[in-house]
């Protein structure tokens, strides 16, 4: 047996030899390896550490630094040790290793269980243990080094680096989750937690924890204590996602501060980039000027400031503001707090909620609905991508990148050159559409682009200069004609509706891109055509038996005036002034427009504001003629309701009674019968056009408040009164001649008699203001 003496300094003694040896290591923080043989160490000064990490190591080790014992050695030794602090690297096998009432050091791995037992510990963990118990004291896992001993088909074992991913830990479950090679393991009074320089998940608990992410793209969770944060290299995000926050968190990346927590604790940050999810209370994130990364929700604000900054929304925060640099929406998680019975939980959207997917306005309205038909306001923001479900996203006048996602999208372009992912589902894609304030926006060079299953069915409203990217595929022909836009590409044919507004044109072709250089608009109508076009506006053909007849006989036996029949004769009379040439096919459409006030625009305004679109195409012929359908808007039923009248009863049907009931009464149940005329006056009709043109705001709800008692008698009760209240301020602003409401509908029946019309859209989307619903 040899003696092996180190120095004053911090030395590594280790031999391999089978007779044993003693190591003496005098002073410093000294590390020893013994073998084979029943070795001795005497640490003296410092903080010393024995290794048991041999590859041709037997059994598992079992030491004990309270008793200063090695029971085994891992070859079935029973050593012994004085001044020593620190155990391991172990071996292939479970090792055990038991602390004192001092600070330890100890490295584990696979299997292995180790107890700090008394005073500050660390534990530097290679792969999962089975359980690593810090005991009393502040305690810490200070890494995690992805290391792990592996053994060969010939039974060869060798310590290698790998780890195909970074650490999830959670000191709240008291488990380690993954260790980087998938192995699970148990942790237990562990106070402070470093990952490993992968991109790792570290979550803390109750107490007052540090957690350390060193590299990687690292994810914190402290949870109720005063917490502190080191991300170190990588982009770091820190989550107050808790279930048992008690108020809304504060953050502030520019100062690296937390001056709340959601629990009334001021935390430190170093090195942090992204913030979020939050509370379910109102959270306040601040960026700075760098790249950021928020995730928020309900009622939260997040500001980007400088950078090109992304945010995740849950659901509708109050604000988002971007700041400088090129911000992006990157993703909406449809996800939010809510509270049940066993507690406050995360819900999912797993199918389209109330309001579809998400409805977001880029430009000067600058607004967000979310599923859920919550609201808020976004700015500075220029790229956006949609949710799996049915969206509409409007585009600012600066350069925007709109990604619809799945679902039947609608997606509208205003200025600057953008780029447009409509994605699967049966989108339509507006090239510079209206902004909703009484103007056309200046419309860019845009861009659609997706693969040839993507694109193939969509509908492309386009101007001249827009391109058709189709992604992997070599486009061979390409022509505009007959109001469809029909590419051939070496991945299929990919067949783009231009939705009626373009019906010819020409384009070039370059590989993969086909660009619009020439667009017709024009439409010269036949006589048939413009009596299939009143067909489509007011609901019946004016041959048809409705219209021929000047009288309704109802089914008492009155026979009262049929108005379809004098919209029949005016209609002849527009088609001599059209064939004349003292009217153009615009005007004779105004016209035309203005004769179903009474029938189909009942429908599209009642469906838009209850549903948030209007019907399908066949839906607004059941509702307003269609023998399946005793009492449709041109039945005799009808012939008695005034024109009011007829607003309000399909309002109560849909508001009260029917598919939007659900929708309404969260989002007006609650308000007062003033507030609710208030909330839905600014929708169907806007609060600053009106103004703009002259009403007394103020006056008028007061007005329509008078009428209470007369919307009571149709609606009955609080939510069929306030549906009630609704169809008449649709009737109002369509008879007034503006509004949000009268513009959409009067724009939609002037594309309904060309025949360009967009069915089953958000009309106010497509044609005017750009709001999900009323409801909202």
């Amino acid at each position: 047996m040899a003696t092996i003496t180190g120095t004053a300094g911090n030395d590594e003694l280790a031999a391999n030899t089978p007779t044993g040896n003693v190591y003496e290591g005098l002073a410093g923080d000294d590390y020893m390896r013994g073998s084979d043989g029943k070795d001795t160490y005497n640490g003296g000064d410092g903080f010393d550490r024995v290794s048991f990490g041999e590859p041709h190591a037997k059994q598992g080790v079992i030491a004990d630094l309270r008793t200063q014992t090695v029971t085994n050695d891992g070859f079935g030794n029973a050593e012994t040790m004085s001044s020593i602090e620190a155990l391991g690297g172990g071996t292939f096998f479970a090792d055990l290793y038991e602390g004192d009432d001092n600070i330890n050091l100890f490295l584990v791995g696979l299997g292995d269980t180790a107890r700090g037992r008394g005073g500050d510990d660390r534990f530097q963990i290679d792969d999962a243990s089975a359980l690593v118990d810090g005991g009393d004291g502040i305690d810490s896992i200070t890494l995690f080094t992805l290391r792990r001993w592996v053994k060969a088909a010939d039974g060869t074992v060798t310590y290698v680096t790998g780890g195909t991913k970074g650490v999830i830990v959670s000191l709240a479950t008291g488990f380690i989750v993954d260790d980087g090679f998938g192995n699970t393991g148990r942790i237990a009074n562990i106070e402070n937690l470093g990952g490993s320089n992968r991109n790792d998940e570290l979550i803390g608990d109750a107490k007052n924890n540090v957690l350390s992410g060193y590299d990687g793209d690292d994810y914190f969770r402290g949870g109720a204590g005063k917490d502190s944060f080191d991300g170190g290299a990588g982009f770091d995000r820190i989550s107050f996602a808790e279930a048992d926050a008690t108020q809304g968190v504060i953050a502030d990346l520019r100062t690296q501060a937390i001056t709340n927590d959601g629990f009334g604790n001021a935390e430190t940050m170093t090195s942090i980039e992204g913030l979020g999810g939050g509370t379910r209370f109102a959270d306040l994130y601040e960026g700075d000027d760098n790249a950021n990364f928020l995730v928020v929700g309900l009622g939260d604000t997040a500001r980007g400031r400088g950078g090109d900054d992304t945010f995740q929304i849950d659901d509708a925060p109050t604000l988002i503001d971007g700041g400088d640099g090129i911000d992006t929406i990157t993703a909406f998680s449809l996800t939010r707090w809510v509270e049940k019975s066993g507690g406050v939980v995360r819900e999912t959207l797993t199918t389209p909620g109330a309001w579809g997917g998400v409805n977001i306005d880029l430009g000067r309205r600058g607004y967000i609905y979310d599923s859920w038909g919550n609201s808020g306001k976004v700015a500075n923001i220029e790229n956006v991508v949609g949710t799996k479900f049915k969206d509409v996203i409007f585009g600012s006048n600066g350069a925007n990148t709109l990604v619809g996602g799945d679902g039947d999208d609608m997606l509208i372009s205003m200025g600057g050159d953008d780029i447009i992912e409509s994605g699967l589902g049966k989108d339509v894609v507006w090239s510079g559409g209206d902004d909703g304030l009484g103007e056309v926006a200046v419309s860019g060079s845009d861009t659609l682009r997706g693969t040839a299953a993507e694109l193939n069915g969509d509908t492309f409203i386009l101007d001249a200069g827009d391109k058709v990217e189709v992604a992997g595929a070599t486009i061979t022909s390409a022509t505009l004609a007959n109001q469809t836009l029909t590419i051939n590409t070496s991945a299929g044919a990919v067949v783009l509706s231009t939705g009626g507004a373009v019906r010819s044109g020409t384009v070039t072709i370059s590989g993969s891109t086909v660009t619009v250089t020439a667009v017709s608009n024009s439409w010269t109508p036949t006589a048939a055509e413009l009596d299939a076009g009143f067909g489509k506006v007011v609901g019946v053909s004016p041959t048809s038996a409705k219209a021929t007849s000047p009288t309704v006989t109802l089914a008492d036996g009155r026979v009262v005036e049929n108005t379809l029949h004098a919209d029949a004769q005016q209609l002849t009379t527009l088609k001599n002034q059209y064939a004349a040439g003292n009217i153009s096919s615009a005007e004779l459409s105004q016209k035309v427009a203005a004769m179903a006030s009474d029938t189909t625009a009942v429908a599209v305004q009642a469906y838009q504001f209850f549903t948030g679109a209007t019907p399908k195409e066949a839906g607004i012929a059941y509702l307003v003629d269609s023998t399946e359908n005793t009492n449709d808007l041109t039945d005799p039923y009808y012939a008695t309701f005034n024109e009011a009248n007829r607003y309000i009863n399909f309002a109560v049907n849909l508001g009260k009674l029917g598919e939007g009931k659900d929708a309404f009464a969260a989002a007006y149940g609650a308000l007062s019968f003033e507030a609710a005329i208030r909330k839905a006056y600014d929708v169907v009709i806007g609060t600053s056009v009106a103004t703009a043109n002259g009403v007394n705001i103020d006056a008028a709800v007061a007005y329509v408040a008078g009428r209470q008692s007369y919307f009571a008698a149709y609606g009955v009760d609080d939510i069929g009164t306030k549906a009630a209240m609704v169809g008449y301020l649709m009737q109002a602003g369509l008879e007034a001649k503006f509004g949000h409401y009268a513009k959409a509908t009067t724009a939609f029946l002037i594309d309904a008699m060309d025949g360009t019309a967009s069915y089953n859209v958000p009309l106010v989307g497509v044609y005017g203001l750009g709001s999900m619903s009323g409801a909202g």
